[in-house]
């Protein structure tokens, strides 16, 4: 299965950004963006902040995988 951290570092990477440059345009550390791209672990605040930074406040296209949260709140979910 697929999941949404995995395209985290390519869409990084295709806006030509280095981890460093995107957690200082998104307010987090560079060890937030790191563990998200490694392992999905990332809060819920942080990752609206990289999201926004992304400039995917826009409305995901269909083929964009969904995260499951496996029934825990998103703030304390690992994103798969």
């Amino acid at each position: 299965m697929e999941t949404c951290w995995h395209h985290a570092q390519e869409a990084r990477l295709a806006q030509n950004l280095s981890r460093k440059s995107l957690a200082q345009m998104a307010g987090v550390s560079e060890s937030t963006i790191k563990r998200f791209e490694s392992n999905g672990q990332i809060t819920l605040d942080a990752l609206v902040l990289v999201a926004t930074a992304h400039g995917a406040t826009r409305q995901a296209p269909s083929s964009t995988p969904s995260c499951d949260t496996g029934g825990l709140p998103l703030s304390k979910a690992t994103i798969a």
